[in-house]
């Protein structure tokens, strides 16, 4: 018997599979990247570097709360407005 055929596998969820939360209220971390349009790898960048929105963490299990994208993108988008009335056209004169 081959020891790298069929029968040998583990048998369980592929891959990747999309894990289902066990707490109601929260997004998986696929689910959250889905919603947002990006990749979960990408998600995780931004959780690492204290940006995106929040997340609670449970076991091994990165959840989000219902609601906190939209409350995240609406402050991204208030702070950009902020930003854009706060900027100047072309470059700064020095003199």
């Amino acid at each position: 018997m081959d020891s790298g055929s069929a029968e040998s596998k583990k048998p369980g969820r592929p891959r990747g599979a999309s894990r289902r939360p066990t707490l109601p209220g929260y997004h998986s971390e696929e689910e959250q990247a889905a919603r947002l349009g990006i990749s979960v790898v990408q998600l995780r960048r931004w959780r690492r570097g204290g940006i995106g929105p929040k997340s609670v963490r449970c076991g091994r299990r990165e959840l989000y709360p219902h609601g906190e994208d939209q409350k995240w993108l609406t402050e991204k988008l208030a702070d950009a407005q902020h930003k854009s009335t706060l900027r100047g056209r072309g470059r700064p004169r020095v003199g």
